[in-house]
C-alpha cells in the first residue's frame, strides 16, 4: 500500500505545496546525503572564522588574548590603579607627604626604609630636639662670592649654636678660601667622601648644605665649569653609607635643583630643601649680589625662626623668595621642600636667632641690573664641556616623578 507520508520523509515525493515542474526539485531516495557532506565540508571554515575574531575590548581597552583564545586573567587579581589618578605635583610645590598615609609602621613603632622593608626607628619628638649635628658645607663654585658668603654664614651660625669646629667640613671651589685654610677643595669625588664620613654616633643627626649653580639635566655643579655634576642618586648612596637612619637635613641651592627632594632623596629619616622645582631656575647670583636670593631668604629665615622648626624655616624662606621674585619681575622658581615622617616633629634646627647676620639678597640699590632689574642674574651654568656620556652619575628623571614619600605639597 502507498504511503504518502513515508515517501516523503524519504524523499520518494515532492513535499506539500511544490511539484518539481514549480521550482522545487525533488530529491532522489538518496539525495539528503551530498547536502549534509558539504554542510559537513563547511563547518570547520565556520569554526575557524567564529575564533580568529578578536574579542571584543572593554572600557579600559580590553585585556589581551592568550595564544589558546580567552582574556588572560589579570595579576593577582586585577591591576591596580594609581591613588587619586596618578602623583601630580601641585602648582606651587612644596612639602611632600607619604602616599595614602605614609610608611607601614614595624611592629616596633617605627618606619619602613623604602627600597630595603628595614625598620627605622620613630625618634620621640624629645629626642629630635636634642640633636647634635654633624655637617658638611659645599660653595660649589668659586666664580662668584655669594656661594662661599652663604656657607661662611652657615658655618658662622653652627659655631654659635655649638656645634664644634671637628663636626664641620667645609668645601670650597674659590682658590682663595682653600689657600687660606678655610676649606677644602670641592670636587664630586671630595663632597660624597665628606659625606659618607659623618658617621653620627646615638642622639647625633647629619646637615648637608650645598650652594651652586644647576644644570638643566638636575645635576648640581661642583667646582665650576671645569667641574662635575652631582646628581641626587649619589649624594642618596653617600647619605646612606655616612648617616644611615639617622636625622638628616639637606639643602641644595642651586637652579632647577627640585630632583634633590623627591626619587631615592625622599626618606623617612630626612628634610630637603631646594632653592627650585627641577625645571626652574633660581636667581641672585649676580654681581652686586651678597648671597642668591634664596641663600639670603634661608639665612634670614634660620636667623628668625629656628626655635620654630625646619617646617617654618622652609615656610618663611619660600615666602621671603616668592616676594623677591616679584619685585624683581621674575618667573617663580618654587622652591621645593620634602619633609620624612620619621623627623616631621621637633628636629632640633641648629642655629641661635641673631647670630647669622644675614644681609639682603640683593644689592643695596634697585635697578642697578639689566633691564633694571636689581642685578638679575639667571644662576644657571653650561653643563661641563664632556659628552653626556661621560656626565658623573645617572641622568635626571622627568621633573614629575615622585618619590618614597609622595607627592609634594604646598608649604
Amino acid at each position: 500500500m502507498h504511503r504518502p507520508e513515508q515517501e516523503r520523509q524519504e524523499g520518494t515525493m515532492p513535499p506539500r505545496g511544490g511539484t518539481p515542474g514549480e521550482g522545487m526539485p525533488a530529491a532522489g531516495p538518496r539525495g539528503g546525503l551530498p547536502r549534509l557532506l558539504r554542510l559537513a565540508a563547511l563547518l570547520p571554515l565556520l569554526l575557524l572564522g567564529a575564533a580568529g575574531k578578536p574579542p571584543p575590548a572593554d572600557a579600559g581597552g580590553g585585556y589581551a588574548a592568550p595564544p589558546q583564545g580567552g582574556y588572560a586573567a589579570p595579576p593577582q587579581g586585577g591591576y591596580a590603579a594609581p591613588p587619586q589618578g596618578g602623583y601630580a605635583a601641585p602648582p606651587q610645590g612644596g612639602y611632600a607627604a607619604p602616599p595614602q598615609g605614609g610608611y607601614a609602621a614595624p611592629p616596633q613603632g617605627g618606619y619602613a626604609s623604602p627600597g630595603t622593608g628595614r625598620a627605622m626607628p620613630a625618634y620621640p619628638p624629645r629626642q629630635l630636639a636634642a640633636t647634635r649635628f654633624h655637617a658638611v658645607l659645599v660653595a660649589g663654585d668659586g666664580s662668584l662670592p655669594v656661594f662661599d658668603n652663604a656657607v661662611s654664614g652657615v658655618q658662622r651660625g653652627l659655631l654659635a649654636a655649638g656645634v664644634p669646629p671637628a663636626a664641620m667640613q667645609r668645601l670650597s671651589s674659590q682658590p682663595a678660601v682653600v689657600a687660606e685654610g678655610q676649606a677644602r677643595p670641592a670636587s664630586v669625588p671630595a663632597v660624597l667622601a665628606a659625606v659618607a664620613a659623618m658617621r653620627p654616633g646615638p642622639g647625633e643627626g647629619c646637615l648637608v648644605f650645598a650652594t651652586s649653580h644647576g644644570a638643566h639635566n638636575g645635576g648640581f655643579i661642583v667646582g665650576g665649569s671645569t667641574g662635575g655634576l652631582l646628581f641626587p642618586a649619589q649624594l642618596d648612596a653617600a647619605l646612606q653609607q655616612g648617616c644611615g637612619d639617622a636625622p638628616t637635613v639637606v639643602v641644595i641651592s642651586a637652579c632647577f635643583s627640585g630632583g634633590f627632594a623627591r626619587g631615592p632623596m625622599a626618606r623617612p629619616n630626612r628634610i630637603v630643601l631646594t632653592a627650585a622645582r627641577p625645571d626652574r631656575p633660581s636667581f641672585g647670583c649676580g654681581a652686586g649680589y651678597t648671597h642668591t636670593v634664596f641663600d639670603g631668604c634661608l639665612l634670614g629665615a634660620l636667623d628668625r625662626d629656628a626655635a620654630s622648626g625646619w617646617v617654618a624655616v622652609g615656610r618663611a624662606t619660600r615666602g621671603c623668595v616668592e616676594r623677591a621674585e616679584a619685585e624683581m619681575g621674575e618667573r617663580p622658581s618654587e622652591p621645593q621642600a620634602y619633609v620624612g615622617p620619621a623627623v616631621a616633629e621637633g628636629l632640633a634646627v641648629p642655629f641661635r636667632a641673631g647670630t647669622l647676620m644675614a644681609a639682603p639678597a640683593g644689592p643695596p640699590g634697585a635697578g642697578t641690573g639689566p633691564g633694571g632689574k636689581p642685578g638679575r642674574a639667571p644662576g644657571t651654568m653650561p653643563v661641563p664641556a664632556m659628552p653626556p656620556q661621560a656626565l658623573p652619575g645617572p641622568a635626571m628623571p622627568p621633573p614629575a616623578m615622585p618619590g618614597p614619600g609622595g607627592k609634594p605639597m604646598p608649604l
